[in-house]
């Protein structure tokens, strides 16, 4: 048996649930009607606007400034950007908040921050200063790995998004930082994700 809302197919599994690309979380039916909780979410992986939608008061964040850059001087790898992992915060409806997105530094140099409006900054990562050698981090992206040590040069350190670059020049992306090495890695660009419950 499966339910209908507003023509659209509902399944019976609750663990298969998906609508228009969205996650439908919770649903209730009495006999006439369905409610839902619909969770939506936007990713800004460059400097923009998020427009609050219309009864919105609270969003939760997952996001990373801007990776480190790798050395080709002391031979570590660069810090990830600094993590916002779940966080909820509160918003005005039809507010519009200012995002900006850090940039991954290059060799040798440090990642720049990430920010949502005036509420929350995320230092970029520091350049030089982290020995990967492939440990795990978990956060609300998943689990990541660190760079590996190759041939002596220390890896990145890993993001919410990405893996960090591995030894001998690897590139960090999505805020992880970059491998040391000869030419060195740069770190990758910051993230972040937007998300919110509509009910209906």
């Amino acid at each position: 048996m499966s339910l209908h809302m507003k023509g659209t197919r509902i399944p019976k599994n609750p663990g298969s649930l998906r609508m228009l690309g969205e996650s439908l979380d919770n649903f209730i039916m009495d006999g006439h009607h369905v409610w839902s909780t619909i969770r939506r979410g936007i990713t800004f992986k460059t400097d923009g606007i998020f427009a609050v939608p219309p009864g919105i008061t609270a969003v939760k964040l997952c996001g990373v400034a801007g990776g480190g850059g790798g050395s080709t001087l002391i031979l570590n790898g660069g810090s990830a950007g600094a993590i916002v992992s779940g966080q909820e915060f509160t918003v005005t409806p039809l507010e519009e908040i200012v995002i900006t997105i850090g940039i991954g530094g290059a060799v040798d140099a440090t990642g720049t921050d990430t920010k949502f409006g005036s509420q929350l900054t995320l230092q970029g990562g520091a350049h030089a200063d982290y020995q990967g050698v492939g440990g795990s981090r978990t956060s609300c992206g998943g689990v990541r790995y660190d760079g590996q040590l190759i041939n002596t040069y220390y890896g990145g350190q890993a993001s919410p998004f990405a893996d960090g670059g591995d030894g001998e020049d690897g590139e960090g992306l999505l805020g992880a930082g970059g491998g040391a090495g000869l030419v060195g890695g740069k770190g990758g660009d910051g993230q972040l994700i937007i998300t919110w419950v509509e009910e209906e």
